[in-house]
């Protein structure tokens, strides 16, 4: 295993998910790719950009944050902030990378299924043959 995508959505159960990938990466020297994605246009004014760290200065510096910390363990990372449907780009970023796991967190809101996994974890399992861990959120 060499190309792990994590996905950081920096909620509170960030911190929790960015603990496991540490561990997981450091045990089988794999590199990281952090994934934040952002709603499609979200607060692009109905336009849509092609820099969306411009765009997004909050979200490129937690980005960037996660990044130093993982980079601070010695494991070499990249962060990735992208906007369209979540589930969809996150896969398509997944298979751009060649990842060997998907590590994400499981939040319970929405329809029954999504009450135990979430509406984009659910969509993440349902779209793609990349093993995925799941997180759970924090008590």
């Amino acid at each position: 295993m060499k190309n792990i995508l994590v996905v950081v959505d920096f909620s509170e159960d960030t911190s929790q998910i960015i603990r496991h990938s540490i561990n997981l990466a450091t045990a089988l020297s794999a590199q990281v790719y952090l994934i934040h994605a952002l709603a499609p246009n979200e607060g692009l004014d109905g336009g849509a950009s092609d820099d969306v760290t411009k765009d997004f200065p909050e979200e490129t510096r937690q980005l960037t944050d996660l990044a130093n910390t993982l980079r601070h363990q010695n494991i070499e990372t990249h962060a990735i902030l992208a906007a369209g449907i979540a589930h969809q780009v996150i896969i398509h970023e997944a298979n751009s990378v060649d990842a060997d796991l998907i590590i994400t967190g499981s939040r319970g809101y929405g329809a029954l299924a999504s009450v135990v996994m979430g509406d984009v974890t659910l969509g993440i399992l349902k779209h793609t043959k990349i093993p995925v861990l799941f997180i759970p959120e924090q008590g």
